[in-house]
Order: structure tokens, then sequence, then C-alpha cells
């Protein structure tokens, strides 16, 4: 790690610097582990929090000796404002304070730690089409409005490439290196590149909100244009003749980058006309210029085709793209939407014609998931299988493993051909193929279990910075999964792959804070914190767990405006257990209106969805709730769907059916097999129930103490009504 008073590098375990003597670690928390980038008057560095173990971004920075006095209080009053924002678009305060070092105070600010890459650093090897420009734009402008909406308002002031980041995890963008916080430090009017920074801050006037924008549209002009566009002789963009735009995108980056502040439109008005002229367009990752590296997506099951036919079919079908190009070039479009279909629409044609005349495979693969998206064309899963199987079958590792996800999905479910290709993937040295084949061993689809192989393709996946593999293997680890547990390292590997932005191991970590185990401390509000990511990363699971402990205010204080929030997002999602608590929300009138159609109907969806308990939650309202005519038939119907998928609590619910009579006959044997597993497996109302068939003499012979022992085991569970049968 990095020294923090004096910056030598020392070994991480050490608690003084041998260079200074002092305690390397920031105020005894930080760890700076890297310095991600520096400045002659900053550095910013990525580091560990030694208490909770997350992956910050520690800003260090020094104030300008001019602007010196009053400097504290400036750079305090700044980052109290950055603390309050609440925007997926800015990464998350943390903390700020100043220490003081000889005369020279230093200042930190400490926020979430965002992996990605900047705008600028993607400029080097992407060439941006005006559509993603625009899309970009108006994702910032987004992030723009909220900070101007504020009261007072906030400004950015120093919008540009370099201080863009896009998130690893989803593709998104993020606004950091605040300029209110350096200009703290170092005075107003700090001089950014030419191409970017706003006339009037030329001028030495402050920034304002039109700056934002205006640096909002020269980062978009930069993007389309390969790089930083220069000023002509009035110091004003140089821009017009310069970049190709279509009409719409040119009137509108006019009024983004015009001389006067006054003259530009506002962050919030040009959102709503990209909004118009763009639609809801979510952006994905960007075109790579090798296409081999086009992102992995789920794919449908593919057909085998016979090679040589396809190459005619392929001649046959880009000599139709071509003449469909054509056609569509003949006439004048000033809508960046039309643009991107005749861009996809080339790339296919450009595809083809490597993949099936040049025999280049991973352009078949790119050609696969155009087909597969229905970019440039319609969508067709077959012809995208076709694709990928050729370039599976010209030595195309990657081919071969997006091939196995179409035969893993629906409607043919062939898990044995996926192992197949994934072993082919695996073979060619394409780790994620490794990954999905362990996968398939650990659960034992398409073949036997052998979790100890999983476990060993994990290890070497992991050890080749695969992280979905790290958080398998630390799953693994945690649980004693394919060999002893081994908690310590289990936490290690999830908290690693957590920090590389992996949703899920986020969730997992978060889980195993929430046990109550002899071998780790619980920490709810630790597991809070862990779901909060795990949701933001798009872990919809997590989201509905963070529901939970928002609702019962477990960890911190509730909110259940929040948690009906994040139960809705997961079950629109198709979470099943968001949909459960959301439809017993409705259900049951808790914390909102009773809406009963409504709450049966999102308890069957997640029922019919394999998420047992909701079936067990329906079975009681038509069974047991004074909400609704009691309906034993479907009671049973549903306990029945319960109890067949494993869920015991469901096999108590049908046992009490057959102990009462309501809906079929009474049969205690049948009762007392459904009310032993859910006892062994601790549902106490199911030890409560035995208690009750052996003090009676039902359907077994009548046995005083049996029933007494059941009765203490339901008691001792917190099953009240078996501590008041023990009195009797």
């Amino acid at each position: 790690m990095i020294c923090a008073r004096c910056g030598a590098l020392v070994n991480d375990q050490v608690t003084f610097c041998s260079d200074c003597g002092s305690n390397p670690v920031l105020e005894g928390r930080y760890r700076l582990e890297e310095i991600v980038g520096q400045s002659a008057t900053s550095a910013t560095y990525r580091a560990t929090d030694v208490i909770d173990g997350l992956v910050v971004t520690v800003k260090a920075m020094t104030a300008n000796s001019e602007h010196a006095q009053g400097a504290r209080s400036r750079f305090l009053r700044e980052a109290r404002s950055l603390r309050q924002l609440r925007h997926g678009g800015i990464a998350a305060h943390v903390n700020s304070f100043a220490v003081e070092r000889g005369t020279e105070p230093t200042f930190y600010i400490v926020e979430e730690f965002v992996q990605g890459q900047s705008l600028a650093e993607e400029l080097a090897g992407h060439h941006y089409a005006e559509l993603e420009a625009l899309i970009m734009a108006r994702e910032l402008l987004r992030i723009a409005a909220y900070l101007h909406g504020l009261h007072p308002a906030l400004v950015h002031g120093a919008i540009e490439p370099a201080n863009v980041m896009r998130r690893r995890s989803d593709h998104g963008f993020m606004l950091i290196d605040f300029e209110c916080v350096r200009a703290a430090l170092l005075g107003p009017g700090r001089r950014l590149q030419s191409a970017f920074i706003a006339p009037e801050q030329l001028r030495g006037e402050p920034a304002g909100e039109a700056s934002d924008v205006f640096g909002i549209g020269a980062t978009a002009l930069a993007l389309i244009h390969g790089g930083a566009l220069g000023r002509d002789d009035r110091m004003n963009l140089d821009w017009r003749g310069r970049v190709n735009l279509s009409a719409p995108a040119s009137a509108l980056i006019a009024r983004m980058v015009a001389d006067e502040p006054g003259e530009r439109i506002s962050a919030r008005a040009a959102v709503l006309e990209l909004d118009a002229l763009l639609g809801e367009r979510p952006l994905g990752p960007p075109r790579k210029r090798h296409p081999s590296l086009l992102p992995d997506y789920a794919r449908v099951p593919a057909k085998a085709n016979n090679a040589a036919l396809f190459v005619m079919i392929g001649v046959m079908g880009l000599a139709v793209l071509i003449g469909g190009v054509l056609a569509m070039s003949t006439t004048d479009s000033e809508n960046p939407v039309e643009d991107v279909v005749d861009f996809h629409a080339a790339q296919r044609i450009n595809f083809l014609r490597l993949c099936v005349v040049d025999k280049q495979m991973p352009a078949c693969n790119s050609l696969g998931w155009l087909h597969a998206q229905g970019l440039g064309g319609l969508a067709s899963s077959e012809s995208a299988a076709t694709y990928y199987e050729m370039a599976c079958e010209g030595g195309d590792a990657q081919g071969c493993h997006y091939l196995g996800h179409h035969k893993m999905a629906a409607p043919e479910l062939d898990y044995a051909s996926a192992r197949l290709l994934f072993d082919r993937s695996c073979q060619g040295h394409f780790v994620d193929g490794c990954v999905s084949l362990a996968w398939l061993y650990e659960s034992g689809l398409g073949g036997a279990v052998d979790v100890q192989r999983a476990r060993e393709m994990y290890e070497s996946a992991c050890e080749r910075h695969q992280t979905r593999a790290c958080t398998n293997l630390g799953w693994m680890y945690a649980q004693g999964i394919g060999g002893s547990p081994d908690l310590d390292k289990g936490l290690r590997l999830l908290q690693k792959a957590c920090q590389a932005d992996d949703a899920s191991a986020c969730y997992r970590v978060g889980w195993l804070y929430a046990q109550v185990r002899d071998d780790i401390t619980q920490d709810l509000d630790f597991t809070r914190r862990m779901y909060q990511k795990a949701c933001s990363g798009g872990d919809l699971e997590a989201c509905t767990a963070q529901g939970w402990l928002l609702e019962n205010g477990m960890g911190g204080a509730q909110d259940v405006a929040q948690a009906l929030s994040l139960y809705e997002r997961a079950c629109n999602g198709l979470q099943m257990t968001g949909c459960s608590n959301l439809g017993w929300f409705y259900a049951a009138g808790k914390h909102v209106a009773r809406d009963l159609s409504r709450g049966i109907a999102l308890l069957e969806q997640s029922c019919n969805g394999n998420y047992m308990s909701a079936c067990n939650n329906l079975g009681w309202i038509y069974s047991q709730s004074e909400w609704i005519e009691h309906n034993f038939a479907r009671a049973h119907a549903w306990f029945e769907r319960g109890c067949a998928g494993e869920d015991l609590s469901s096999c108590t619910s049908l046992g009490w059916l057959y102990t009462n009579g309501h809906g079929v006959a009474i049969d205690f044997v049948r009762a007392r097999t459904l009310f032993e597993p859910a006892c062994a497996s601790n549902i106490m109302p199911a030890c409560m129930n035995l208690g009750w068939l052996y003090g009676g003499g039902h359907g077994v012979e009548l046995d005083a103490a049996r029933s007494t022992g059941y009765y203490q085991r339901a008691c001792a569970g917190g099953e009240e009504r078996a501590c008041v049968a023990l009195q009797k």
C-alpha cells in the first residue's frame, strides 16, 4: 500500500511506515492501494476502508497558496453539498475531512469507487455514432437537470470526457470531480481543456447551469468527431462543418453550445427534446473495434444448418441487404433513429461479408448478435444460432459458448448439448465457457453432479480474473460446498468480486452478515449497505431482501414506502419473492389500501413462478382469512402445489386440512407424514401438531412423553400455542 503521509510503498500488514514513522493508513481507516489519477494539486487513489472492507475512491487535494485563507471552511461547505446528493449518476459521498500537515493542510474526499472507463479513455479506441453520443448526452443532461433542480442549485462546472465515467456493471454514465470543490481550494477560473470549458468561464466568470449544458454539448461533439475540437479566432467552439450531424441533432447541439449563457437551452428542456427525438432507447455497451468482443447475451436454442447451403443463403442475403441499404440511402433522413437502422443494416452487410466470404469467425458471432437483437433487420433467433454454429465449427470458442446458451434456453432446454459446447469453448481457452460448464457440473443439469470439478474450474477461472467464477467459488467456500467450509476465504473472494461490481457477490456478502452464526458477527447495517449496492447493480433478489429489511426496520430505520418501491421493482423484473411480498401487502392491506384481487393475482404469479411460499399464502387466504369466503378446495390445491415444490410450510398447512377434514376426508396418518419432515426442518406449527396427534392418539398410539417432547420443541421455537398446551 501507499503511505498516506509520505507516499512511500509499504507492506499491507505494517502499522507504521519505516520512511516517516507514521501510520500508513489514512486516518486509521483508508488503506491507499493505487494511484488512479494525479495532477499538480491533487491525487486520486483506489483505497479500501479497513473497517467494512469496501473499496472506495480517495481524492487528496491541496489549497492554492493564494486562496489558502478560509480554504477549510469553503471545502467543508462544498463537501456537505455533495453529501446530500442521491442520484445513480453521481458517485455516493462517503466522507470528507482535512488533515493538518505543517502549514499546508491536505483535504480529502472519500467516494464510492466506480469501476469502469472515462469517456476520454474510450475515445482512444472507439468512434461514436451520432445516436450513441446523443443518448450519452441525454443521460448526462438528466444528471445535470437533477443538480440544477436542487435548492440551492448545484453546478458541476467541469463536464468533459475525463470527468464522465462509464460504469462497467451496467454501462451507465456517472459524473465525477465536481469543479465546485476544486474551486474552493484553488480559486475560481481554473482553466479546463478549451474544447469543453464554456466561454464565460474563459472570461473568468463563475460556472453556471448553462456552463454544464455547454460542457455536455461539447463532449457529445468530441465523441462524434473523434477528439476535442478547437476554438475559432473569437474563442467560440469551432464545430460547424467539422462534425457531421443530422439536422435535428445539429439544431439542438447549437443551442447547447451557444456562445452566450442566456442563449443556451436548459438541461431539463434538452432532455425533453432528446426524448422526443430518440424515444426511450437504452444505451448498451460501446461497440468495440474487434467484433469478437461484443457482449454476451443469453440465447434461444440453435438449430444446425448445412454449412454449404448456409454460404449460398448468406451470399443471397448479402445481395438483398446491399440492395435494401442502397434503396434507403436514396432518401434523405434527418432522424437519427432512422440513421441507426441504416448503420446496423450496414453492419449486417459488413459482418456477413467477413463471415461468409472471408471466413472470419468473430464476424459470425457479431452477425449472430445483430440477428438475435433484431438490429438492422428482423430478429431471428434461428439465424443467430446458425451464425454462432458457424463460428463454433470454425474454431471460435466464443461462438461455442453463445451457442451453448441457445441450447439451454426454452423451448429445448438441452443442457446435455450445452455441456458439450461449453466444454469446447473452455478447451478453446474462452474462460466464460469454463465458468458456464462449471455451473452445469455444480447444478447437475445435463449430466451428473460433480461439485469438486466445478470448484476446481471456478478456482482456475477466478485466478484468470473472471469475476463470476470468484463469486461462485467464494460461495462454495463459505457454504462448504465441494469441500470443507472456509468462511474467511469465501468472504475474501466474494468481497473481491463485489468490489469488481458483481452484484450477486455483494448480495451474498450481505446475506452472510445477516445470519446468526458462531463464525461471523451479525451486522444488519452492513447487510443493508451490501443489499443496496447489489440492488443498484441489478440484483433483484437483493432488492427484495433490502425491501424486507426496510419494511421491518432491521439494520436501520423503517421505511415502508421504500420497501414497497423495491418490491415493485423486483416484481417488475419477475423476481418472484418480490411479487409475493408485494402481493401480501395488497392482500392484507399492509401499509396500503387493501386490494385483494391484485394481491391474489400477484401471489398466483409468484406461486406459478415456483416461489412456493406464495402458494402457502394463497392457501391460507382461502382457508383461514376473513377477507374472502372460505374455499377449502382451492386452499387444498394451493397447499398441494406448494408442498409438491418442497415448501414445508405448505406441507404443514396441508396436514392441517387433513387433521380437521376441511375440504378433504380426515386422515391423521397422512397428516403425520406431512408434519414429521416439516418439524425435522424446524417448522414449529408442524411440531405442535405432532404433539396434538400423539397426545390424543390420533392415527398413532397414544404417547404422552412423545407428545410433551413435540410441544416443548415447538414452545422453545416460539410457538405460543404449544406453550399453552404444555401448561394444560
